[in-house]
């Protein structure tokens, strides 16, 4: 009947899809490796860090990255938004002791 449903060639879609799977789970493994490389390179083992991010720049490492990879991994001791209201930042007390780093997306002028 013209209601039943679509046949498949066998193993074709399964392939597809394990393979746009594998080829994401290695985008993001290089993404990650990348991000966690270049934050090691400028962040001391003795040094408090902070991290700070642009909304893309958030939504590129929580893509790849578990905060607590980041914060264990590079050595970063806090993470805040760029442009979070100053009621949910750290106290600046505390945010003058810590050197920065900042993750932000480029812009077109």
């Amino acid at each position: 009947s013209s209601l039943s449903a679509p046949v498949h060639t066998a193993g074709n879609q399964p392939c597809q899809r394990s393979r746009s799977m594998a080829q994401k789970n290695d985008v993001r493994q290089t993404l990650q490796a990348s991000i966690l490389a270049a934050l090691r390179g400028v962040t001391g083992d003795d040094q408090l860090t902070v991290l700070l991010l642009d909304d893309t720049m958030r939504r590129v490492v929580s893509r790849c990255c578990r905060l607590s990879e980041v914060m264990a991994d590079a050595n970063i001791t806090l993470v805040e938004h760029i442009l979070a209201p100053e009621a949910k930042r750290a106290p600046p007390a505390m945010a003058a002791h810590l050197s920065a780093v900042y993750l932000i997306a480029p812009t077109s002028p």
